[in-house]
């Protein structure tokens, strides 16, 4: 970033900042959006993406996780950072390899001596009062601890302890002792930590993490392979293209599991159908959720030209493969939002017809679920294939309006082949009307700010204007800026993000002829 567009930003964060702070909030409010309580299976998910994410196979996910932020264990000391580091590492091997959760600590890595008995002096103590008393502080200060501790590693490697039930906790253990008038004495010279597994985790009991029978870290790694793989042979292709490879891939490696999804008992939040989609085992096969959680874990994996995201959404369907309980993906591309349901892309039932495809809305008639008509239909030859959302399901995003669908399909031919957002096609300077004019064009719909800077002939920036931008996808329009010109030799103008003041395009310049 070149010198001059950083003093045009400070000029701009100057003016901005002296706008009142309700200016600024996009909701009015002032107030914080709601997050979501947290889903274990989410957890899996991103814990899944942190692996795809990682350089080399041999790291690990707690440390990656750890260096990528000012971690909260960096702040602990004493008895809780020794605690910390301890759990950290195991807790990576749990993720990776499943295995018990009951972990012992070793008196050892507090800086005890070995051994299983101490003499009284070791304590700086004379007789057993005084040692036991000091043994006991000993004890009591690493299990007050323990709480910093845990709030530490939920913070810094919440996807690595995707495993863990936050509502049953934990035990902590091995504080028993005795002594025999000269030394002091335990059992087993350890703590022992007892961290509870979530139910669809558990391998046989509520503190052993599932590796092998009904998934192994050897499916979880091939799973993750694939999607790399899937990702990178589509890396140089235009976002829409990428879509559809995607789609076309999930439907090539993975069929319809028609058995469990005619079985009431199937439940949602299933961890393993993401990586049975991957797997490249033809017996594991997947209802809805396992399509559109690997549709969008190939779209997070993924750079995209546009500000492409995909979500995933569920609810309620009626028609099609899967109707009754559902889940589907959402697909944000060149500033329109798109049904995406994978699921009925594979096979001969509705095919692609529910891919990208508009929609119709809002429905005043037809049919009902819970009460209320459908958020949208598609009519599909003689049946009509309806949905309803949960009031629940963005699970990445507080933004709801992705949930407002395009009512009309996304057309390939739309999508820009031009490398930035937005480009400057032309630029004219007034001076005795005092104004400059851009002629821009908008390849993503997405809106901007339009920054013209006028400087002196030794460079000196004499005043800095902004003028919002908001176009459709391909449209073109001239904008003229007011500004004061008097002692003007040069015009810069930029295109940044509205929200991040990143640029979108190449900078143009004019400059006074003569």
């Amino acid at each position: 970033m070149n010198k001059r567009f950083c003093s045009i930003l400070l000029a701009l964060c100057m003016a901005l900042s002296l706008l009142p702070i309700h200016a600024l909030a996009a909701d009015g409010t002032g107030e914080d959006a709601a997050t979501p309580e947290d889903q274990s299976e989410d957890l899996f998910y991103e814990y899944m993406l942190q692996l795809a994410r990682e350089e080399t196979a041999q790291s690990s996910p707690v440390l990656m996780e750890r260096k990528q932020i000012d971690t909260a264990g960096a702040k602990l000391d004493g008895y809780a950072r020794i605690l910390y580091d301890e759990l950290a590492e195991k807790i990576s091997d749990i993720a990776q390899n499943g295995g018990s959760t009951v972990i012992s600590i070793p008196y050892t890595a507090f800086g005890i001596a070995a051994g299983n008995k101490w003499t009284y002096s070791y304590w700086g103590a004379s007789d057993w009062d005084g040692a036991s008393e000091a043994f006991k502080k000993f004890l009591n200060d690493v299990k007050n601890s323990w709480g910093d501790v845990a709030d530490a590693l939920l913070v810094d490697c919440p996807y690595a302890l995707y495993w863990y039930d936050k509502t049953e906790g934990n035990t902590f253990g091995g504080q028993g002792y005795s002594g025999d008038g000269t030394n002091i004495f335990v059992d087993d010279p350890s703590f022992v930590i007892t961290l509870y597994v979530a139910s669809e985790y558990a391998d046989g009991g509520d503190n052993t993490v599932v590796s092998r029978g009904m998934i192994s870290s050897y499916q979880v790694a091939t799973a993750v392979s694939t999607a790399k793989q899937i990702v990178a042979e589509n890396a140089s292709k235009l976002d829409y293209e990428k879509l559809e490879a995607y789609k076309d891939a999930i439907c090539g490696l993975v069929s319809y599991n028609t058995a469990a999804a005619e079985n009431a008992n199937t439940p949602y939040g299933n961890p393993w159908q993401l990586v049975y989609v991957f797997d490249g085992d033809e017996t594991t096969n997947v209802v809805c959720e396992g399509y559109s959680k690997a549709f969008k874990f190939l779209c997070d994996l993924s750079d995209f030209r546009g500000k492409t995201q995909c979500y995933l959404v569920t609810g309620f369907m009626a028609g099609g493969t899967g109707a009754g309980r559902h889940m589907w993906n959402i697909v944000t591309l060149w500033g329109k939002n798109y049904l995406a349901d994978v699921t009925n892309c594979d096979g001969d039932t509705v095919t692609d017809f529910l891919y990208l495809k508009g929609v119709t809305r809002p429905v005043s008639g037809g049919s009902t679920y819970g009460g209320r008509y459908a958020d949208y239909t598609i009519p599909k030859y003689s049946t009509t294939i309806s949905y309803w959302y949960d009031s629940d399901l963005v699970w990445n995003t507080a933004d709801q309006s992705i949930l407002e669908l395009s009512t009309a399909d996304f057309d390939p031919e739309l999508e820009p082949t031009e490398p930035s957002e937005f480009g400057i096609l032309d630029l004219s300077v007034d001076p005795e009307r005092g104004s400059v004019t851009a002629k821009v064009k908008n390849h993503y719909g997405d809106d901007a700010l339009l920054i013209v800077a006028v400087y002196d002939a030794e460079g000196k920036m004499l005043e800095c204007a902004c003028t919002p931008l908001s176009l459709a996808m391909g449209q073109e329009s001239s904008c003229p800026v007011s500004l004061s010109l008097a002692g003007w030799t040069e015009v810069s103008v930029f295109i940044v993000d509205a929200d991040t003041f990143a640029p979108l395009c190449e900078p143009i310049d004019a400059e006074l002829a003569g």
